[in-house]
């Protein structure tokens, strides 16, 4: 449902990077609790440099089990997708498609769900204010209880959403708007 010209694509994560760290923190610690709980009376007759070449196995085995994978491309659960058409700025969402959202989703399969804001650039506008109103209606949709507890990655929108000359932009994209002469 692409609709107008694509500015910006924001992830939406399960949990911030700060609760990842510490679900997966927790994960860890009772996997090495349980290794260390079966495997303690096979240990205590082992030479100590078998001991240590068996927390390197153990060490090397979480680092490659699904637990521990990167956060930045595999807990993310949906997008926003701020789009232009004219003198409107819209965004939409995709979310993936699951009535219950776990740690580890398999399958996931993005659907389009639903507009989350508008609004018209109007003549009087400036390049301050456009920046100003995307970043408010951001900061409204994280109210929304449809996004209760995720995580907006708005990085890359807060460092260069001041910096772009949106007027000038609209100018040579559309020129012919009636709206925006």
């Amino acid at each position: 449902m692409l609709w107008g010209l694509k500015l910006f694509e924001i992830p939406i994560y399960r949990l911030s990077p700060d609760d990842f760290d510490k679900e997966l923190e927790r994960i860890e610690s009772e996997f090495k609790d349980e290794i260390t709980f079966c495997t303690s009376h096979e240990l205590a007759n082992l030479a100590p440099e078998k001991i240590t070449e068996f927390e390197t196995q153990a060490d090397y085995w979480l680092s490659i089990n699904p637990i521990s994978r990167s956060y930045l491309y595999n807990d993310i659960i949906g997008y926003i997708q701020l789009l232009c058409d004219g003198t409107r700025i819209r965004a939409e969402y995709w979310w993936i498609n699951k009535k219950r959202i776990l740690r580890d989703p398999k399958n996931k399969l993005f659907r389009y769900r639903d507009k989350l804001f508008e609004f018209y650039i109007l003549s009087n506008s400036t390049n301050e204010s456009i920046s100003k109103q995307i970043l408010k209606s951001f900061e409204n949709i994280k109210k929304d209880n449809r996004f209760k507890k995720r995580y907006f990655d708005l990085e890359t929108v807060e460092n260069l959403v001041y910096f772009i000359d949106w007027l000038g932009f609209y100018k040579s994209q559309f020129q012919n708007d009636p709206l925006f002469l």
